[in-house]
């Protein structure tokens, strides 16, 4: 990450104060930290949930803590999973802003040039980088971890975004949104984040991944088959954060937390975008949201563990990667770059080697993507989740906070897409498999090159933005409202600049020092919402004493915007999801 996100991050959970109890997890004794913000914390660090995933681990699932370690540990030691970075995020600097001002930005030869080939970004590696990453934090209300009633309060499990190639447990201080849930809950609530592998070391799939394991193919008959925990997996990060879920199970209780009301967050899966070093705002471009999308279609809704009761998902988005070709590709594109012939012996190298050869792979993604993230695996992810959302085949006892920005792929479109030639070559980069006939259909009936705004758009730049937006996106309104019916409501958020991650400066308010560019009323507002839904299931604020809307034939959902809080309805067009959700590009 550059030096100033480094500094950002290694000082994100402010300055702890004291020394607090300690929790003996079996496995280990944790010591938290007296954390003074806008409430009272009692902050725990550095939690280990799995054993390292190096050597026979790498590329494995993930496995819970061996042994025990009676050393008490006041989680000093901070560690974060490997980061990577595509280069077409590094020219969103100035992208960007001439997108927000209307202008049409243009690449020199040499940036398109080096979006062509693998390179090396020279971007500083954060000294807490380490394949030793699987790590949660815990924060809870010293009152609710004290009291003698033992009255339980109800979990939030956030899981951070970063196009699933960046990202870590402590971006973001949860001490607003805590003290925000005391309306709707006594006890406030209990506040646990966690690392997940990123890139390669955790995103990789296909038939190549190992050739003798069926488990990692499309057909398996048994979704619930048992593995050895040293055999290659499909979307291991996937693992990952559902061992974290797991780890919430089995010991949440012992910082007051209540492991039978659980909410998982999370926003899209991004970085702090460089946007913010010329602009005056931040945004992620995460995909986490994303993971809470697989998550709700767990091996095809056969899922019989109970893990969580309610969801809100945040931006939720998926490049739909769903073709064992495409992914055995990443898996040679990987192992080139490794200088090995196969995964068993990328195992074997030294994690100096590995991670260069995870960012090499990483900063050659085509414009908007990652290349890394959840694949169609054929038993978490066993189809396209869009499709297991149609056919009922997801998680069913779950409540649903859905959110969306109003601008979700401005900054996913490439600047070369401002001409008919380019938004050709922007389908034709980010739907790599669909046939040359589904992309005429796009092109020329889906979102045609009409700009009196019949179709959304006025421009080039707003017909490739909409297009991206809509395909992973905000079409999804519709596919999880249709899925959950009352039990999942919608709001989309517009408050300027409105595009993907904006809105996690007004989530994650901590107060006009701390977030000088938030309004406040409408951020305390907004945090009331998402905290009553994860302890009550019904989103209302003072700000918004209506709640959120029931979607209904209307389409109805929450809208805040920058004048506050009203209704609105949804944009997106039910033709072009209808499209999007058959799969017919995959």
């Amino acid at each position: 990450m550059a030096s100033h996100l480094v500094v950002l991050l290694l000082s994100i959970h402010g300055v702890l104060a004291s020394e607090g109890p300690v929790v003996d997890l079996g496995y280990a004794v944790y010591q938290g930290s007296l954390q003074e913000g806008s409430s009272v914390l009692y902050n725990f660090s550095n939690i280990r949930f799995g054993e390292p995933p190096i050597g026979d681990l790498r590329f494995a699932k993930p496995i819970v803590p061996k042994g025990r370690n009676v050393t008490v540990d006041k989680g000093e030691v901070g560690r974060i999973c490997p980061q990577a970075m595509a280069a077409w995020e590094v020219y969103t600097l100035f992208t960007g802003p001439d997108f927000l001002s209307g202008k049409i930005s243009t690449l020199t030869e040499e940036q398109r040039y080096a979006l062509k080939e693998p390179s090396d970004l020279k971007i500083p590696i954060d000294p807490r980088e380490t394949e030793d990453c699987l790590f949660l934090d815990v924060i809870t209300p010293v009152e609710t971890f004290e009291n003698s009633a033992k009255r339980l309060a109800p979990v939030i499990f956030w899981l951070s975004g970063g196009g699933y190639t960046t990202g870590e447990k402590g971006w973001f201080d949860p001490a607003g949104l805590i003290k925000a849930s005391y309306p709707s809950s006594p006890e406030g609530l209990v506040f646990v984040s966690a690392n997940y592998r990123l890139g390669a070391l955790g995103w990789l799939a296909g038939s190549k991944l190992d050739p003798g394991n069926d488990v990692n193919r499309p057909g398996t008959d048994d979704v619930l088959l048992m593995r050895s925990s040293e055999t290659m997996v499909a979307n291991a990060a996937l693992y990952d954060q559902r061992l974290a879920l797991e780890w919430i199970q089995e010991n949440i209780h012992q910082f007051g937390g209540d492991p039978t009301r659980v909410t998982i967050m999370g926003e899209s899966a991004g970085g702090l975008s460089f946007w913010s070093m010329e602009a005056s705002f931040n945004t992620d471009w995460n995909l986490t949201g994303a993971s809470i999308y697989h998550h709700l279609t767990a091996f095809g809704g056969k899922d019989e563990r109970t893990l969580f009761q309610r969801a809100i998902p945040q931006s939720t988005g998926w490049v739909h990667i769903a073709d064992d070709k495409l992914e055995n590709d990443v898996v040679d594109k990987f192992l080139a770059l490794a200088k090995v012939s196969d995964l068993e012996a990328a195992r074997k190298l030294s994690t100096e080697d590995v991670q260069k050869a995870n960012r090499l792979l990483i900063s050659n993604s085509a414009w908007g993507t990652s290349t890394a993230g959840p694949f169609v695996d054929g038993l978490y992810v066993p189809e396209n989740p869009d499709k297991l959302f149609a056919e009922g085949r997801h998680i069913q006892n779950v409540d649903l906070l859905i959110g969306f920005n109003e601008d979700e792929g401005l900054i996913f479109t490439s600047p070369e897409s401002s001409d008919d030639a380019g938004y050709r070559k922007f389908l034709e980069s980010t739907y790599s498999n669909a046939s040359p006939e589904t992309l005429d259909h796009i092109e020329k009936t889906l979102y045609p090159p009409v700009f009196d705004g019949s179709h959304g758009y006025t421009n080039q730049t707003d017909r490739a933005s909409i297009t991206k937006a809509e395909s992973e996106f905000t079409c999804k309104y519709g596919y999880l409202q249709a899925a959950y019916g009352s039990r999942a409501k919608s709001y989309r958020f517009n408050v300027y600049p409105g595009l993907h991650g904006s809105e996690m400066h007004y989530t994650f308010y901590n107060g006009p020092d701390r977030n000088p560019e938030a309004d406040e009323a409408i951020a305390v507002g907004f945090q009331e919402l998402l905290t009553s839904f994860a302890v009550t299931g019904n989103a209302t604020s003072l700000a918004a004493p209506q709640g959120v809307p029931v979607y209904g034939d209307e389409r109805r959902m929450l809208y805040i915007g920058n004048e506050g809080f009203g209704i609105a309805t949804d944009e997106t067009v039910p033709e072009r999801c209808k499209f999007w959700q058959s799969g017919i590009y995959l």
